[in-house]
């Protein structure tokens, strides 16, 4: 009697499952961009999401000095400063 583990019988399952993902998504991309499907409306969503949570979405407090985080300001005040060529390796 052994206790070693069985191997798994050899298949394509996940293969198949993925190249079918893969080609249901082509064929709805292909739908969407001829016309035939109208694409989601993600805004719409996110909106009437936003609005059903109500105050969980806003921000408990907002100044006027505040930046978007989308912002150029923003996005470079967070950069790292370059590295030294000589302090890779410190």
């Amino acid at each position: 009697m052994s206790y070693a583990p069985t191997p798994a019988a050899a298949g394509n399952g996940h293969r198949v499952a993925l190249l079918g993902i893969g080609l249901l998504g082509a064929a709805l991309f292909a739908l969407v961009e001829a016309g035939v499907v109208a694409p989601p409306d993600l805004e719409g969503a996110l909106t009437d999401l936003s609005e059903t949570l109500g105050a969980w979405t806003t921000p408990a407090s907002t100044s006027a000095n505040s930046v978007a985080p989308s912002s150029p300001r923003a996005i470079s005040a967070v950069r790292c400063p370059p590295m030294r060529s000589g302090s890779a390796g410190a």
